[in-house]
């Protein structure tokens, strides 16, 4: 008897001596913001979410200098499916509507914008579309109408099982058409310590002009802030095919205190930006190309995704995406114009001045995780993976957020990095290069890798 009561006792030693320990690292401050409310000292490194489905696959790439590729390069990456927010987000989203008709609506979580916080935690905002393009299709209207975007804020810890009930994040954006209003693409970033969120929304602007433009939310402080460029908006200024303009796929990256983001990625073009309150003043730190330069669709294919994060300083490493239009008018004109999406490593340097180094072709991803049917097909027909969200767990590893066919948002693992990233960084050190190549080569590149890769053509826009 005695020594059951002595083995009891350790057991109950041992479960205190456990506590305190994880207590010492430990800090619990109630009553701060949605996503401050647990701080955990203790660095994490990366997600601890298992693969549901992987695959290796070959990545090529090229390393650029002022006269153009310097070398291809090419690796294996491994790739796995680790999370899928969907579709669990739709779900819940449907139960939040005040609506009796509650399967009328179709309803789609797209673009995950995803930040790791120290204590291994997850912030995710994402999108949620409710799809009016299909009313537009079968001229038909259903019983209550809703926008069409939202925002849909969780967290989750390092096993992506969720912290917190997942919850509309309420931003008032501008009713402009029957179809397309509400907040979209959503990316997120720390700056001193303050976490905010971009996305784009259509507006009006003071002179009566119609605008997609890129905006930015305070997450710590639930407000809108309004950038301003000074020296005018090339995207919005130089548009001259009569559609609306765009002016989005900023990609930010911070420096210390400093908030940079690169407005475009060929030609590369980076901004300075100051958050004051509810406004962000922002100058052009490096231009290049024509102040008359005119951004066309078919030509200028290349466009930011994920924020730039420190890989290696002074390396930030970015996952953009491609938009690119089929060229069949010689075979079937049916599929002309037809628009294919590709997925890109970027690595760039931001000294002695912004460079970008590094461009991969086509990220290839699992099939089996492409088993998901194509919303808009009427616009595509491959399949395809949408990038705004980005972790590095460390050299050799990042995690992914995007969405997959405008239908599911996911998270992929991409790994085996790091020996591609050690050639790169160490050829472009080698080379003493303080110049990219000529304005459209990393255009011109990733359009002939999405070729190679889908055997297919793309238009120029030459």
């Amino acid at each position: 008897m005695l020594q059951v009561k002595k083995v009891r006792v350790g057991i109950v030693v041992c479960m205190l001596l456990i506590m305190m320990l994880f207590m010492k690292t430990m800090t619990i401050n109630l009553g701060q913001p949605f996503f401050h409310s647990i701080t955990v000292t203790r660095f994490t490194e990366g997600l601890d979410a298992p693969a549901r489905v992987s695959d290796d696959f070959e990545l090529e790439g090229g390393v650029f200098g002022s006269d153009g590729l310097l070398k291809e390069l090419s690796t294996m990456i491994h790739v796995s499916l680790i999370h899928s927010f969907s579709p669990d987000t739709e779900k819940h989203f449907r139960e939040m509507m005040v609506d009796p008709v509650r399967n009328e609506h179709r309803i789609y979580a797209n673009s995950p914008a995803i930040l790791q916080l120290k204590s291994g935690e997850v912030i995710t905002v994402m999108r949620v579309w409710l799809e009016k393009e299909i009313w537009d299709l079968t001229k038909q209207s259903p019983h209550n109408t809703f926008s069409d975007n939202y925002f849909y804020i969780q967290r989750f810890d390092r096993q992506m099982k969720p912290i917190t009930t997942g919850r509309i994040l309420g931003i008032a954006t501008p009713i402009q058409w029957s179809i397309g209003d509400g907040p979209i693409e959503p990316r997120i970033f720390t700056v001193n310590d303050t976490i905010y969120l971009t996305f784009n929304t259509g507006i009006f602007t003071e002179t009566r002009k119609t605008i997609d433009s890129t905006f930015v939310w305070d997450l710590t402080s639930n407000k809108a802030i309004m950038p301003k460029i000074y020296g005018g908006q090339p995207m919005v200024d130089n548009k001259q095919d009569g559609s609306m303009p765009r002016d989005k796929h900023w990609a930010a990256l911070v420096k210390g205190p400093k908030l940079f983001f690169t407005y475009n990625l060929d030609p590369l073009r980076v901004i300075d930006c100051g958050i004051h309150n509810s406004s962000m003043d922002c100058t052009f730190v490096h231009k290049e190309g024509a102040e008359s330069y005119t951004f066309k669709d078919q030509r200028d294919g290349l466009r930011g995704g994920t924020p730039f994060v420190l890989y290696k300083y002074p390396y930030y490493i970015s996952v953009a995406h491609g938009t690119y239009f089929r060229d069949c008018r010689d075979a079937d004109s049916r599929c002309n114009g037809r628009r294919y999406y590709t997925t890109h490593i970027i690595l760039m340097t931001i000294e002695p001045d912004f460079k970008i180094v590094y461009v991969s072709g086509n990220i290839a991803f699992p099939e089996e995780s492409f088993q998901i049917p194509l919303v808009r097909y009427r616009f595509i027909e491959s399949s395809f993976f949408f990038p705004v969200g980005l972790i590095l767990e460390n050299a050799d590893s990042l995690v992914l957020g995007g969405h997959i066919n405008d239908h599911s948002s996911v998270l992929y693992r991409i790994s085996n990095i790091s020996s591609v990233m050690k050639q790169v960084i160490e050829l472009d050190q080698l080379a003493s290069d303080n110049q990219g190549p000529a304005l459209g080569v990393f255009q011109d590149y990733t359009r002939l890798m999405a070729e190679k890769f889908s055997g297919m053509k793309f238009q120029s826009g030459q």
